[in-house]
């Protein structure tokens, strides 16, 4: 049996054992919640890297390589996605063959039509597109050489957001006391920028001499011309702020979690209110992307199937990137209800359509440069 002077200890220190259990705990179970949200933003990140990763080889499989050939045996190989509209294949075969044409022939005679997608008329690549009213340009003046002056002193500031690191920033800023005689001729008319997942180029255009910073990125290292952002920049969200004859400054944002890019294909759902939940199911394109403000959230811009001048503006929790079915997948063994079905979710969208014909899995899975590279072989 316990003795009495240990009962006495027990009912003496119980209260300061349980004062400094009480005191503790909820510090340790803040540190977890702390952790267990730090692993999963994380964990977004990687997800959202492999689903970009699987829309950028969708639309791989849709790209399709064409040859054109004019009257008077000039020809080319134009490579390009199949569900782009005829105008920009057209576009392309004027400025590949140096030539105005008011059309092109299909293989079967009839007349390409530039409103309607290459999928939808038929093509599948390695077709012979004939030329209609061909007439050679003018070719254009010489354009003289301009001198060109590297841009080598700059600042630059990283803004990481560890709650919310989709609304970090990394800032460049070129002034007047890093490059004077580029700044005195900066403007909205005279600076030129270009924003990759990888490097930044920015010109600044004079009367007699073009200021250049072309610089790589990485998200750790910082070594000669490589510039630590320290996150994968999303091209689309960055942007460039001039102060005329004072300061440029670009500004680098990182990919939003589930990112979908320009030209994806998107169904619309849980819109609530009743003027919106009508377009509920709708399928659509993304064609762009508006930063979040004080008063509002981020949204995608998406124009809808069905009218050009359909456009809305919808946040990502009301957008699904879209699977469309295609025939081959459904030979090969897949439903059209598992096919036709936004993509993580069950919902399907019964206006998402693919007029084109479809593609066989072979054919999704081999290279186009094999292609390109044989039909330009029998060009030349």
């Amino acid at each position: 049996p316990m003795s009495t002077s240990a009962l006495w200890l027990i009912a003496y220190f119980w209260p300061l054992v349980a004062l400094l259990v009480f005191a503790v705990a909820p510090r340790l179970f803040q540190r977890v919640r702390q952790n267990g949200a730090r692993l999963q933003r994380r964990a977004n990140v990687v997800v959202s890297a492999q689903r970009r990763s699987t829309q950028s080889g969708a639309f791989a499989a849709n790209t399709l390589t064409l040859q054109v050939r004019s009257k008077n045996g000039a020809g080319a190989v134009v490579t390009l996605d199949g569900r782009m509209s005829g105008a920009a294949l057209l576009q392309r075969a004027q400025a590949c063959l140096g030539q105005n044409l008011k059309g092109l022939k299909l293989p079967g005679g009839n007349i390409f039509a530039i409103d309607r997608t290459l999928l939808a008329q038929g093509l599948v690549g390695g077709e012979v597109l004939e030329t209609v009213g061909d007439e050679q340009q003018t070719p254009p003046a010489a354009i003289p050489q301009t001198a060109r002056e590297e841009i080598s002193q700059f600042k630059f500031s990283l803004h990481f957001n560890e709650a919310n690191p989709c609304m970090s920033r990394f800032h460049l800023t070129i002034d007047i006391g890093h490059a004077p005689q580029a700044i005195a001729e900066a403007s909205m008319e005279t600076v030129r920028v270009q924003f990759q997942e990888d490097s930044i180029s920015l010109t600044i255009r004079g009367p007699t001499k073009d200021f250049m910073l072309h610089r790589r990125l990485s998200q750790s290292t910082h070594n000669k011309g490589v510039l630590p952002v320290g996150f994968p920049i999303c091209p689309t969200r960055c942007n460039l702020v001039v102060l005329d004859g004072k300061q440029v400054e670009l500004v680098l944002r990182p990919f939003p979690e589930d990112w979908l890019p320009t030209g994806t294909r998107i169904c619309i759902h849980g819109l609530k209110q009743d003027a919106s939940n009508k377009l509920n199911g709708r399928a659509g394109t993304v064609i762009g992307y508006e930063e979040s403000t004080k008063q509002a959230p981020e949204r995608y811009i998406v124009q809808l199937d069905g009218a050009a001048s359909d456009v809305k503006k919808l946040k990502r929790c009301n957008v699904e990137h879209l699977q469309l079915p295609h025939s081959a997948d459904i030979a090969a063994g897949g439903t059209p209800e598992s096919l036709g079905k936004a993509e993580g979710t069950g919902l399907s969208c019964p206006d998402a359509r693919d007029d084109g014909p479809a593609w066989s899995r072979a054919r999704r899975q081999s290279g186009v440069e094999a292609e390109r590279l044989r039909l330009l072989e029998q060009l030349h």
